[in-house]
């Protein structure tokens, strides 16, 4: 009898566990990551767009302050045309830097947020869709700061990668539209 409790215990705790835990690695079709955001609050953010735009940035990076400055200028236009979203995100290793991004959001007042992946979700879900090893990688994803550039992914909203890019450089925004374009019939 005590054998039956603890199996049905176990299953209940496993079906509250799939119901109400609800994250990047639960499973669902949901894809969920928690990060800090400007107000220094701990958020849940979704892939809730047929294509979401996470554009890893750093504030001492100069391409990456571009980017997101073309990312910016060029939001509504193509939001008319598909269906997009923007999720901004530093690494977690610029939590260091947490104050210092926030004046620079509240300076720049983009139109989409700007988040911290202070549990690094974000960047081991991509790790396991891409297969990047970490160490080869660049700066955003270690510490290895001679080579700061911007990285782009754009994904669907199950999470799978369907496009890449990294660095940046004037005119690039024309490519982000193509990978957009590109994607918008899968």
């Amino acid at each position: 009898m005590q054998y039956m409790k603890t199996i049905y215990s176990l299953t209940l705790l496993a079906f509250i566990n799939i119901i109400f835990c609800n994250n990047v690695f639960s499973g669902s079709d949901i894809v969920v990551f928690k990060v800090l955001n400007t107000n220094s609050d701990t958020i849940n953010i979704e892939l809730k767009s047929k294509a979401t735009i996470i554009c890893y940035y750093s504030i001492f990076c100069k391409p990456c302050i571009k980017e997101l400055n073309a990312l910016e200028e060029n939001i509504d236009k193509w939001k008319e045309e598909f269906d997009v979203q923007i999720i901004a995100i530093a690494s977690s290793n610029d939590i260091k830097y947490k104050d210092k991004i926030i004046k620079f959001s509240e300076r720049r007042n983009y139109c989409f947020p700007l988040y911290i992946d202070i549990t690094n979700e974000v960047t081991d879900f991509l790790y396991s869709k891409q297969n990047i090893k970490k160490e080869n990688n660049f700066r955003i994803f270690n510490n290895k700061a001679e080579v700061l550039k911007p990285q782009l992914f754009i994904v669907d909203s199950k999470g799978n990668v369907l496009n890449q890019k990294r660095g940046f450089m004037d005119g690039d925004e024309s490519k982000i539209y193509k990978m957009l374009k590109d994607n918008s019939n899968q």
